[in-house]
């Protein structure tokens, strides 16, 4: 999978050599994360600043640095099996996290007209990511004993990079928008991380993301 991204990523180079010319921009918006281990969604957010390359057509290559958090939360629940006369336990473990990634998305993307001013655009392709910091927290319950009594314990992850998550990440993104005035573009997005997040003594986990971005290319 790694070699298949560096070889996109230079066949997008070659690309570039191409180029008709670039347009700075800015682009911030919302992130809801999800875990495919996950009971539920988190919000966090992106903001960066992004370039635009354009080519023959309406084909383009687009690329950011970016700033953004991607909240995960795990929660596992099991049941213990005591025996027919006596009632079944359960186990349960909660670890909830908000990492922060610097990362580089490069897309291939095509722009259509719709109106005057108006284009609709959609883009996909790989990006890679590193963890600066972030912090978390876990609870756990427990039921061990026949006689129904719960124990409970928690405390706090002060590096999650430390311990619970990886600090590399690599995925494919993918988004489609509208761009009004040739400066202005709203977009909808998704990433999905292919490596896992977590390092492997605490299982398989890939985080997800969907995002609603507004940018402005100068």
């Amino acid at each position: 999978m790694k070699t298949r991204i560096i070889t996109f990523l230079m066949f997008v180079c070659g690309l570039g050599m191409q180029a008709q010319g670039v347009r700075w921009g800015v682009e911030g918006g919302y992130n809801l994360s999800h875990s495919t281990e996950a009971t539920g969604w988190k919000s966090g957010f992106n903001i960066g600043v992004t370039a635009e390359y354009g080519l023959s057509g309406g084909w383009y290559l687009d690329g950011a640095l970016k700033l953004s958090s991607k909240p995960t939360v795990k929660d596992n629940s099991t049941n213990i099996y005591f025996g027919p006369d006596v009632p079944d336990g359960w186990s349960r473990d909660k670890v909830s996290a908000t990492p922060y990634y610097l990362e580089l998305p490069v897309r291939v993307g095509y722009k259509f007209g719709i109106t005057d001013g108006c284009k609709l655009f959609v883009a996909a392709g790989p990006y890679v990511g590193v963890g600066l910091w972030g912090s978390g927290k876990w609870v756990m319950e427990h039921q061990n004993e026949p006689d129904g009594a719960v124990e409970r314990s928690h405390g706090k992850i002060g590096n999650v990079y430390d311990s619970y998550m990886r600090r590399m990440a690599y995925g494919a993104n993918a988004r489609v928008g509208v761009e009004f005035g040739g400066h202005l573009q709203v977009s909808l997005g998704y990433d999905l991380q292919l490596n896992s997040y977590r390092h492997s003594r605490h299982g398989e986990d890939h985080n997800q993301v969907m995002g609603i971005n507004v940018g402005w290319k100068f």
